[in-house]
């Protein structure tokens, strides 16, 4: 992710530069790449709770029924496993932590719902852990979806320096 922001930003500041030593005004726009995504635009980064019910975990699969658009709801399953990973015994975004995870369930606890999980750590002690899956599991029309919240809102920090480039440029040329 650092590589693509210093990119981008690289570029944008390049083409800034040029115009200014052309004379022009200089207004890049990152955010019209094809690599970003803005977190508004995904729509919605997590919070799958506030709109599904019957919500539970067996192995790595959640399920829920989810309201669609109009209302209507749908049983819906979302596999985890290719979204999270076992890092020494800690559950973070990745994948594969089943291979090294036994389920312990889930739970609903205010905006949160928790994962559970007896993970082995390198040292091979198996600990308990959990994870707030709430936080990247959106429901997206009736359908359980990851999103990968962190790096969306990275993406959106981004566009937000294009446009502090973009800015710069034009002030330097109104000076």
């Amino acid at each position: 992710m650092a590589w693509q922001k210093t990119t981008l930003l690289a570029v944008a500041g390049a083409l800034c530069l040029s115009a200014l030593l052309n004379g022009a005004e200089a207004s890049v726009s990152v955010s019209d790449t094809p690599l970003l995504i803005n977190a508004t635009q995904a729509s919605g980064c997590g919070n799958f709770i506030e709109s599904c019910n019957g919500i539970s975990i067996s192995g790595s699969i959640l399920s829920a029924n989810c309201r669609d658009e109009n209302g209507n709801p749908h049983f819906t399953e979302l596999d985890l496993n290719p979204h999270l990973a076992n890092i020494d015994g800690a559950l973070e975004p990745g994948s594969d932590y089943i291979e090294t995870c036994t389920s312990q369930g889930g739970s609903e606890e205010g905006s949160s719902f928790n994962i559970f999980a007896q993970c082995r750590q390198e040292n091979g002690n198996i600990i308990p852990t959990s994870f707030d899956v709430n936080n990247n599991v959106a429901n997206i029309n009736g359908e359980l979806q990851w999103h990968d919240c962190n790096q969306l809102l990275a993406m959106d920090e981004i566009a937000a320096a294009d446009e502090d480039v973009a800015l710069s440029g034009r002030k330097l040329l109104n000076h």
